[in-house]
């Protein structure tokens, strides 16, 4: 059987974290990841930093898009450390980040969900004011970094805001 984006499920290889939804959560961070090992419990402790003084219930859905560095290992190694806030997915092979993103939103829990890359690019200090922004009735947040754009369209940039015919709710940190 296919999903939505015409993949086949085996795709998917092994997944970490709890297959029944525990007590409600209301955001999601989708972290697709290729060959970041080092990178990830630096961002785990930001994703911490940052969400948990926020008071509201959060995961974090890493999806390894194929990694051949231990990706993978380090994201189960990290769960087993007991930060039951990681569920990851691994990806049989590397299926590129469109496909990663497709298989994290199709897998989130939250009402809320955020994207972000997994190479520190993007400032998970920055969620916060995504969240809102969110609260203010939009359905749709976008970040971003505003590099190579005047001041005034860069302050715009990264709260560029839009409502959604359909009343979704998606939030998004791109650089």
């Amino acid at each position: 059987m296919a999903d939505p984006f015409g993949r086949p499920r085996s795709l998917e290889r092994a997944a970490v974290g709890p297959r029944t939804v525990p007590a409600a959560v209301w955001l999601t961070v989708v972290v697709p990841v290729h060959n970041e090992r080092a990178t990830l419990a630096p961002l785990m402790e930001e994703l911490h930093s940052a969400l948990d003084r926020f008071g509201e219930p959060w995961e974090a859905l890493f999806v390894d898009d194929g990694s051949h560095d231990g990706s993978f290992d380090e994201l189960v190694s990290l769960r087993d450390l007991g930060d039951e806030r990681i569920r990851a997915v691994r990806l049989r092979r590397n299926a590129g980040k469109a496909a990663a993103l497709g298989i994290g939103f199709e897998r989130a829990r939250g009402e809320v969900v955020v994207t972000i890359d997994a190479d520190l690019q993007d400032d998970p200090a920055e969620i916060p004011r995504l969240l809102e922004r969110l609260g203010e009735g939009y359905d749709l947040v976008s970040g971003g970094s505003g590099i190579g754009a005047t001041p005034s369209a860069a302050d715009s940039s990264r709260a560029s805001l839009t409502s959604s015919p359909d009343g979704s709710r998606v939030s998004g940190c791109t650089a």
